[in-house]
């Protein structure tokens, strides 16, 4: 094998779990780099509560230290009905905006997967909200029995989880209640500013920036690479796919005719997927036929002897 050219790798994968030997890396840069984010968000918050006379430049970080029963999530609701000091409104506003709530981007959401059940739990939350008539998220989280005991989620239990549209809801309403009971700090410029910084989150590369990320094509000198996923792209797959697809016969090997190959290309733009199978049926193949990379000898069960089988062709081929 070696004196041939031939090598061999293990799969950069867990024997056990197969998933990726990157992810733990993956996973904790992600974690990094959000705690960053969060932190930067927080810095800016405080720093448009200083800018706003709600806290002197002194109590920055120790205002924010709960010292009495008087918790955040109480102020957020007794914000409705009092008018609260800057020191009481920065601590309502700095609370939501430390936890701002889940938000999805992506377009399907998988009712098994953590984004699902944090989805089923906001829907729940909602709906408490609609039954018992809270005004905010956190006039709920503050009287209600359901959230006596605990606040926030624990390990893989979402059912404490609120969206960010209902927390960007709450920094509104506070701000409305507030101006009419007359707190001179909840200025419509103050609240503009503590909403973009709630909301703020790194765009998407977009336009040059996409560009500037795509390689050259490899045949087409200082042409950019296609795009994986475009018409041409694809059908280059797919061609390329069928003009490679053999099968044996009676000891030799076969390639499909320009009409056999017209038959598969239509096939794969008639239907979701293409089987071995299909392709078997709509060519007409013969019985003995086998497609070269398929593995058809098997054991039916552990410790039996190789059986021949057509079950591999039920595999996509395009």
């Amino acid at each position: 094998m070696e004196d041939m050219g031939v090598r061999a790798f293990n799969a950069a994968e867990d024997p056990k779990t197969k998933a990726s030997l990157a992810e733990p890396r993956r996973l904790a840069r992600s974690a990094r780099r959000r705690l960053r984010r969060r932190a930067g968000r927080l810095r800016r918050a405080k720093d448009l509560f200083v800018q706003y006379g709600l806290i002197p430049e002194e109590r920055r970080e120790s205002a924010f230290i709960t010292i009495d029963s008087v918790t955040p999530w109480r102020l957020r609701a007794d914000g409705l009905g009092r008018m609260l000091t800057g020191e009481e409104f920065a601590r309502a506003l700095f609370h939501i905006v430390k936890r701002r709530g889940f938000k999805s981007n992506r377009k399907k959401v998988k009712a098994e997967n953590d984004d699902g059940k944090m989805l089923a739990g906001i829907g729940a939350n909602r709906q408490v909200m609609l039954e018992k008539g809270y005004r905010t998220a956190g006039e709920m989280f503050d009287k209600d029995d359901k959230f006596a005991q605990r606040k926030r989620n624990t390990t893989d239990s979402y059912e404490n989880t609120v969206d960010r549209e209902l927390l960007e809801e709450e920094i509104k309403t506070l701000f409305a209640r507030q101006r009419e009971l007359g707190n001179a700090n909840a200025t419509e410029d103050f609240e503009a500013d503590i909403l973009e910084v709630f909301n703020w989150q790194k765009p998407y590369a977009s336009g040059n920036q996409i560009i500037r990320m795509i390689g050259t094509c490899t045949f087409e000198k200082g042409e950019l690479r296609a795009p994986r996923y475009c018409y041409h792209a694809e059908r280059f797959t797919l061609l390329s796919k069928i003009n490679s697809l053999t099968y044996t016969l009676n000891g030799d090997r076969l390639w499909l005719t320009d009409d056999q190959r017209a038959i598969v290309e239509s096939m794969a733009y008639e239907k979701s997927k293409v089987t071995y199978a299909q392709i078997r049926k709509e060519l007409q193949l013969d019985e003995e036929a086998r497609f070269t990379g398929l593995m058809y000898l098997h054991k039916p069960e552990k410790g039996a002897d190789l059986q021949e089988s057509l079950k591999c062709e039920e595999s996509t081929c395009c």
